[in-house]
């Protein structure tokens, strides 16, 4: 998974990957854009899966269903999105199908990545 951060012109954090992944970018952007109690308590859970110290755990928040296995991660967007960059200006190849993104699934690895990686932006 390739992913970038950035900041908007209002210093909000921003993440773009893939177009397959936008919906994780959404979720990140709308749910997580502070580093914060909740980022870390997702980020520990989805460590202790991978280290298989747990079997599952799931998370219904905001308009998402998380469910982490000890390999993989499934969201669903369980609402119509509102684009959380809709005031924020973004180039042409960054915007989101926010129409057409319902569910995403990706590595358990690439998420705890990801999560890290994240927190570690929201904290520079």
């Amino acid at each position: 998974m390739q992913y970038q951060f950035s900041r908007d012109s209002q210093n909000n954090a921003i993440v773009h990957l893939d177009a397959e992944d936008n919906l994780i970018a959404y979720w990140l952007m709308s749910n997580y854009s502070q580093n914060n109690a909740d980022l870390q308590r997702l980020l520990n859970f989805s460590k202790k899966l991978q280290q298989r110290e747990i079997d599952d755990f799931q998370i219904s928040q905001q308009g998402y269903y998380l469910q982490l296995n000890s390999d993989s991660a499934k969201l669903t967007a369980l609402s119509t999105l509102k684009d959380p960059t809709l005031n924020a200006p973004t180039p042409d190849d960054c915007k989101m199908d926010f129409d057409n993104m319902t569910e995403c699934n990706i590595d358990l690895a690439d998420l705890n990545a990801l999560l890290a990686d994240w927190q570690a932006f929201l904290n520079t």
